[in-house]
């Protein structure tokens, strides 16, 4: 097996690295940007995916590079002590939860084509004449070439294409996103149609299992968790906290330990009418704030309750 051809993709292996007792390979590609994969991510569980499941894999980490995330693959062994050391600004995931990323609906594909295009082209009134299938989410250049076509249909964005010959696109007049797209683009980009759930929780050890458990439940439901880890500081919250905060489609606010940085945040989210999702620790409970005790809480003992009643709650209360 070709460790430089993971997905199909032809990555340049720029070096490898470690993290304690954890070693991962570095590769980049220009259309892909960089992803870290750790040894036992690569030899255990990238062999039980089959070769016609590489386009998904492909279009989730092309979308991640157009996002600016950079992406570190991990068995579900490792996730835990990866998420305590926090690699910043890195996506840490395992392959199955990277899969779980890929639209499940002809509908979801055509928003999220549509939202790469943008990125590829982010400016009014620039075409875009290179693409590849796995810019919107396809099998390959026909199935490319289909999903064009519907947007097309829907005025969204204006193209001509010539052939399709030894898997290349001709192209006569390059793709065009029209005003109709930009509208829908700008609808896609509001909070209440993201995928996106911001993730409020107190940044201690002692924490992070609940938080995979968390994170776990919000991928069953086919969302895309965040959280930022940032140093505190006093009256101080990160603007980039805030920013992720505004994309996200609601926030679970988890208050064990009591955190001000973590009630601030759902505060903010319920001051722009965002869904929040309170959890908190039945050892904790009696420590709840008086301002927020009257919301119904999620209240749980072991991690295995937490993921079995947040994943019931989310899928019961969020639409």
């Amino acid at each position: 097996m070709n460790i430089e051809n993971i997905f199909g993709i032809e990555w340049t292996r720029r070096e490898i690295t470690a993290s304690g007792d954890l070693t991962f390979n570095l590769f980049e590609h220009p259309d892909f940007g960089i992803i870290l994969i750790t040894y036992d991510a690569f030899s255990e569980d990238y062999s039980s995916f089959q070769k016609d499941e590489h386009y998904k894999f492909q279009s989730i980490l092309r979308q991640n590079h157009l996002l600016k995330k950079k992406t570190l693959i991990c068995c579900k062994s490792e996730k835990l002590a990866l998420s305590s050391s926090n690699p910043k600004n890195k996506l840490i995931v395992t392959l199955s939860e990277l899969l779980l990323e890929f639209p499940r609906t002809i509908l979801e594909n055509q928003k999220l084509a549509l939202l790469n295009l943008a990125k590829i082209s982010p400016n009014y009134g620039n075409s875009i004449e290179n693409f590849k299938h796995y810019d919107l989410f396809a099998k390959d250049l026909h199935e490319a070439l289909f999903i064009l076509s519907v947007l097309k249909e829907k005025k969204q964005i204006e193209f001509d294409i010539s052939v399709i010959h030894d898997n290349k696109i001709f192209i006569r007049q390059p793709i065009l996103i029209k005003e109709p797209g930009w509208v829908e683009i700008e609808k896609l980009e509001q909070p209440h149609l993201s995928k996106q759930v911001f993730i409020a929780i107190w940044f201690d050890p002692s924490m992070n299992q609940a938080y995979q458990e968390i994170e776990n439940a919000c991928r069953s439901n086919g969302y895309t968790p965040i959280r930022i880890d940032y140093k505190q500081h006093n009256n101080e919250i990160s603007g980039e906290i805030l920013f992720e905060i505004r994309k996200s489609k609601f926030l679970i606010s988890e208050v064990t330990g009591q955190r001000h940085g973590v009630y601030f945040e759902a505060g903010y989210a319920m001051g722009l009418g965002l869904p929040v999702i309170w959890c908190c620790k039945q050892s904790d409970l009696s420590n709840v704030h008086f301002d927020t005790r009257q919301y119904n809480h999620v209240v749980w003992d072991t991690t295995q309750e937490l993921f079995d009643r947040l994943e019931k709650r989310i899928r019961s209360t969020i639409y």
